[in-house]
């Protein structure tokens, strides 16, 4: 989610540690429209350096069976809900670099 989106690319809003409303209620119908939910998975600056923020955003949704409760450590790629979730909650770095990498590299 990022208040910094530009005009119709809005993916949600996060300001001050304080998730909006609408942000939940998008990830639940989201969630809706689809067969399943294999996992949650934040990245970027809520996955990485707003666990405050991915613990508002993921226990919003009751329909998925979030519960909140998830890890606030955050030095490497992991799982961060409890082993016991319906739907794993994981952060994974977002690795920016690699992809303007590539992009060079197919330039040059």
């Amino acid at each position: 989610m990022n208040s910094s989106a530009p005009r119709g690319r809005r993916q949600g809003t996060v300001r001050h540690g304080r998730v909006r409303a609408p942000d939940r209620r998008e990830l639940t119908a989201v969630a809706a429209s689809l067969p399943r939910v294999d996992a949650l998975v934040f990245t970027g600056d809520i996955g990485w350096n707003q666990p405050e923020a991915a613990e508002a955003i993921a226990s919003g949704p009751g329909m998925l069976g979030l519960r909140g409760g998830l890890s606030r450590t955050r030095t490497r790629d992991a799982v961060i809900s409890d082993r016991n979730s319906p739907v794993p909650v994981l952060t994974v770095q977002s690795r920016e670099e690699l992809s303007l990498a590539a992009a060079a590299a197919t330039v040059l």
